[in-house]
Formats: C-alpha cells, sequence, structure tokens
C-alpha cells in the first residue's frame, strides 16, 4: 500500500478532490490531519474507504505547552507520527509527505518492483500554470537554458531561472518506506545524524504543485500561510517579494474588499504567467487531474481502526520526541495506550 501523510486547512470540497486526485494518480490511502478546528470535514470523511482523517488543532492535540507556531513544524510532527506509526503495518509499504495543493503521480508497477534497498523515492516537481484560463489543466517543467533565454527574450524576466519560474518549490516531494531510522521533513527524509537521505529519481515519479492557479486561490493560500504562522523568512529567497508584499498587504488592512483588491494586484504583477505564450512555444504539459490512472487498494476496516487507535493515542501528548532517538519509545507509549479498551 502507498500511503500519504498531509496537514492541512481547506474546505470539505477542496480537500474531497486533492484526496480523489491522488487516489487517482497512485496512492491508496491519506492520513489527513486538519490543522484548524474544522468539524464538517472531519464528518465528511468518516465513512472514507481511503482516508483516515485526524482532528490535529489546538490543546486537545498537541497537548499543555500549545499548538506549535510554526507551521512547518506541525506539519513535520504529524508526518512523523504517520511515519512512526506505520512502521507497526507491514501493508503500509511506501509514505509521501505531501501538501494539499499537490498530487503525487507515479507508475506503481516500477515503485513495487524497487529494491529493497531502495528506501527513498524523489518526486521531480512540474507546477501548474498561473492564470485563471489554464483551469488547473497545464503544468510547467523545469525550463533548458535555450528555452529560459527564448522567454527572457520576449519580455518574461521571470524566466532568467527556474527558481523565479517557478513560484512554488522546486525541490520536489519525497516517499520513504515508514522506518524508525528516519525522520520526515518538508521535502526529503533525513536520517539519524540530520542529514538528508538520497533518493532514487525517475520520470516516473512525480508531483504536481497547484500553486496559485488564479487570484482568488493565491489569496486563500496565503491568508492561509499567514494564519498558521508563516513569515517571510520560511520562504524561499525566490519568493520573498511575494511573502513581502502579501505581509505588507495585511498589516495595512483587514477590509475584506481591500484584501481582494490587494491580493488580485499583487497576483498580477508577481505570480500571473503569460499562459498563451508557454502554451505556443510548447513549454506546458498537458494533464487531466480527474482522469484515473490507478484503483486505489483498500486498507481493511479492522486495519483502519487500529491506524486510527494509534494516531489518537497521541493525543494531546508532547510530540517532539519524533524528532529525536526518543521515536521508539514514543511508539510503545501508543501502542500500550491505544490497546486499552
Amino acid at each position: 500500500m502507498l500511503v500519504a501523510t498531509t496537514t492541512a486547512k481547506d474546505t470539505f470540497g477542496n480537500l474531497e478532490r486533492f484526496v480523489a486526485r491522488n487516489l487517482a494518480g497512485g496512492l491508496d490511502h491519506l492520513i489527513l490531519y486538519l490543522d484548524a478546528e474544522q468539524p464538517e470535514v472531519i464528518e465528511g470523511f468518516r465513512e472514507h474507504p481511503h482516508v483516515t482523517c485526524v482532528a490535529a488543532w489546538g490543546e486537545a492535540w498537541w497537548g499543555p505547552s500549545g499548538t506549535p507556531p510554526g507551521l512547518n513544524t506541525r506539519q513535520n510532527l504529524n508526518a512523523n507520527l504517520s511515519n512512526a506509526v506505520l512502521t507497526r503495518f507491514p501493508w503500509a509499504h511506501w509514505l509521501f509527505h505531501i501538501d494539499a495543493d499537490e498530487v503525487v503521480q507515479l507508475n506503481r508497477r516500477r515503485l513495487e518492483r524497487l529494491d529493497p534497498a531502495c528506501r527513498v523515492v524523489r518526486l521531480g516537481v512540474w507546477e501548474a500554470v498561473s492564470h485563471e484560463d489554464a483551469g488547473e489543466e497545464w503544468f510547467k517543467r523545469r525550463l533548458k537554458p535555450e528555452e529560459r533565454s527564448l522567454l527572457v527574450s520576449r519580455g518574461f524576466t521571470r524566466a532568467a531561472s527556474n527558481s523565479q519560474y517557478f513560484r512554488g518549490h522546486l525541490a520536489g516531494k519525497s516517499g520513504w518506506r515508514p522506518s524508525l531510522d528516519l525522520r520526515a521533513a518538508i521535502h526529503v527524509p533525513l536520517d539519524a545524524s540530520g542529514l538528508p537521505v538520497p533518493g532514487k529519481q525517475a520520470k516516473w515519479l512525480r508531483v504536481l504543485h497547484l500553486e496559485s492557479t488564479s487570484a482568488r486561490e493565491f489569496a486563500r493560500k496565503w491568508l492561509n500561510l499567514v494564519e498558521a504562522g508563516l513569515s517571510t523568512m520560511a520562504v524561499r529567497h525566490a519568493r520573498h517579494d511575494v511573502a513581502t508584499a502579501v505581509a505588507d498587504l495585511v498589516g495595512r488592512t483587514s477590509d475584506p474588499s481591500e484584501l481582494e483588491e490587494g491580493f488580485a494586484r499583487i497576483y498580477d504583477e508577481l505570480i500571473r504567467d503569460p499562459f498563451d505564450t508557454l502554451r505556443d512555444l510548447d513549454l506546458l504539459v498537458h494533464l487531466d487531474l480527474d482522469a484515473p490512472t490507478w484503483s486505489p487498494r483498500t486498507v481493511p476496516v479492522a486495519e483502519r481502526d487500529r491506524l486510527r487507535s494509534l494516531l489518537e493515542a497521541a493525543r494531546g501528548s508532547d510530540k517532539t520526541p519524533l524528532l529525536g532517538p526518543g521515536r521508539a519509545a514514543f511508539l510503545d507509549r501508543l501502542q500500550e495506550s491505544g490497546a486499552r479498551p
């Protein structure tokens, strides 16, 4: 089974689409931690056979020390909980750490034929075009040097480097065989020394990033990031202009109409891609994210119940041991607690 772990704050409709697209792309099960109080999402996924949805907000989840202030910290703690717990389920062969605006697409047969010695795979990233007319069907790949030069000559200066051409991350994401020897991080797992573990890369290992596909989505995402505790220091250098502009806007006003106008202006100036030009130059890839390429396999009900029990056993506890050598002891306590009637 292929499992993904995600920490998210979004509408049920958006998360339902996120789940469906990742199941169509090759995953079998998703562990979804809700980063804000959303009982309607918990209820919506309650009977879903491919989702384990966890209410991961507030002191009830994080314990007396309170909610960790950084979004990345919460994502990593939740992902490490998934990693630790899944080591107790032999059917969980691979774990992927992704965001709610990402879709994993891979060749499941090739992945499952990899030598057991291969513990980590790297998913190369394609980014959705930031333009309303593109919908969520056209994706940017990395540009070659001659392609960058051509676009710059046509006035699209952001194409001077791929780090500017991509408004989101370039690092891609990773999957790994659940192990207490590995520590989950945002893009790549770490070993016991805290060093990134290199992974296998291939054309059939890919993550699609739906980064700011419209001005509305751009505003929704960045408002969520601000509320989640993301600062301008927490974004990569090529996005500092966007983060600074957003921080300035939300610092000046909370008026909905002014925010809408301000986000639209930032989108036009710093985000929007020249969709027609990129498409006409054959620099984009067209994909139907809703067309299933695989049929997800279903985790047996008893195993899903046991998985939920172990995850819920972490409720209210200090989860920082998951970031260090205390992972095994933490898991032992979960198992002891989760086994109680």
